[in-house]
């Protein structure tokens, strides 16, 4: 048996990381001297992807499943709590819901893009991100995600 038949390949360590080879490739080139711990990003883009299911429906208008919002919300809420604990930026204690009226679900889907976009930057950069930076980004997407709940159920955020 030679060395190449039983030596993992680069790609063959990520294949299992994550069972999700593209996420496991895009977190392990971050750098080095990132302040932001790879659990913090693994949480952002976990919540980036379920958004993209909450924007789909909210741009259907044809009501999201509450499960994808409510994903959604969590691991935002996980990151950000993650994020504090090991930097000091985000925030650890109860979350704040929105008091704005509710959005029609075509303005809550832009402003969901709009907010997902920064993140998405973010999370593909290959130079440290600063956690500020990150809270702050996450924490206005976690807002557009709470205004989703509204045109979705027809009633206003608690």
């Amino acid at each position: 048996m030679s060395l190449a038949t039983i030596t993992p390949t680069y790609q063959d360590r990520y294949d299992d990381l994550l069972d999700d080879p593209p996420l496991s490739w895009l977190l392990a080139a971050k750098p080095a001297d990132d302040p932001v711990p790879t659990l913090v990003w693994w949480l952002t883009a976990e919540t980036l992807r379920t958004s993209v299911t909450v924007n789909a429906a909210l741009s259907r208008d044809d009501g999201t499943p509450p499960q994808a919002l409510g994903e959604a919300e969590l691991f935002a809420d996980l990151a950000l709590t993650e994020l504090a604990d090991a930097t000091g930026y985000g925030s650890t204690g109860p979350r704040i819901h929105a008091t704005e009226p509710p959005r029609r679900p075509a303005l809550a889907a832009t402003h969901l893009r709009r907010t997902a976009l920064p993140l998405a930057r973010l999370l593909l950069t290959q130079t440290a991100t600063p956690p500020r930076v990150l809270a702050a980004a996450l924490a206005r997407h976690r807002h557009a995600l709470i205004r989703c709940r509204a045109p979705l159920s027809g009633t206003a955020p608690a």
